[in-house]
Formats: structure tokens, sequence, C-alpha cells
């Protein structure tokens, strides 16, 4: 199992527990892993209480032979929230990708049925400009970039629309004259 720590004001890992024995943790170092519901210290986690065993018999032993000495407690912030889960969804630094933020988000409309009958019934050029932004859509959106898909899908929208209406203005205009 992978764990992360918290030092220094800084949540660092995944680390292995041989990772872990070779950084040389304090007991009171906060520990948190998959399936943990928060952060705990280091001796308070089954898997990792035995890289300190010999840490507790020392520190006994130190404490019989200097009771007056008191050390500065360090206080923890407990309420850390601890990083996501590590299951493709976020980079190494416990930081959610994109994929994420956008499963929050819709993908903004396409257009491309509009687009395809302003293309076939009214006007031929600007239904093509209508076809190439609202084909863009999606692929703006998945690779993370909202603000351009939703750009390009106002854009398909316009185009669409200046379609049918200079498509219908004119269609009727060219069967007059060809009378």
């Amino acid at each position: 199992m992978e764990y992360w720590i918290y030092l220094n004001e800084e949540k660092k890992g995944p680390y292995t527990v041989d990772q872990l024995k070779d950084l040389h943790i304090s007991a009171s170092t906060l520990v948190w892993g998959e399936g943990m519901v928060s952060w705990k210290n280091a001796n308070e986690v089954p898997e990792l209480a035995s890289l300190f065993e010999d840490e507790d018999n020392q520190e006994e032993a130190t404490s019989e032979a200097v009771d007056n000495i008191e050390e500065p407690q360090q206080e923890y912030k407990k309420n850390i929230t601890p990083p996501p889960y590590n299951q493709g969804c976020c980079n190494n630094y416990g930081n959610p990708s994109q994929e994420i933020k956008n499963q929050y988000q819709e993908c903004p409309p396409t257009y491309l049925v509009w687009a395809v009958l302003s293309t076939l019934c009214c006007c031929f050029p600007l239904g093509v400009v209508a076809i190439i932004y609202g084909s863009n859509v999606q692929s703006k959106f998945y690779s993370g970039d909202y603000e351009g898909a939703v750009k390009y899908s106002e854009r398909a929208a316009l185009w669409v629309i200046l379609s049918f209406v200079i498509g219908l203005t004119l269609t009727p205009l060219f069967s007059l004259l060809t009378m």
C-alpha cells in the first residue's frame, strides 16, 4: 500500500512502506493512505507501527533519564484534506486532472445537425464554416479547453443562423430572377 505524508506544510507522496522507512519519518508524522478516512499519526497506522517500535523503547529510556526537560509540542493541522485517489484521474501531485474538472461541466452543443441541414438546404459556403466550427467543439472540450469549446460552439451557432437567414432570403430572390 502507498501512503502520502504531510511534512513541512506540504503533502508528499505516494511512498511505499520501505520508502517511508528510508525517509526516517517520526511517529507523529501525519500519513494518509487509500481507504483511510482522515490523516493519522504514522504510529497509529498498523502497517507502519513496526517502524517505530525501537523509537518507542528509546523514548521511554530517555524520558526516565531526563524528566525536567519539556520539548515544545508541534501542532499539526488535523483537518487536512487527503489527496484524491490516484486512479488515473490525478497527476503525481494529488491535483485533479482536467478530466475530473470536465466531468462537472457539460460539453457545449455542437450544432452539427443544424450545420449540415443549413449546408444542404440553404447556403452551402456558410454551412461548411458552421460544420468546421461545430466539429471542433468536442475536441476542444475533451482536451481541457472549456472556454475554447464554448467559443467554437457559439461560432457554430452564429454561422448556422447566418446560413439559414442568407439562404432563405436569397433563395426566393434567385427564383424570382430566374423566371
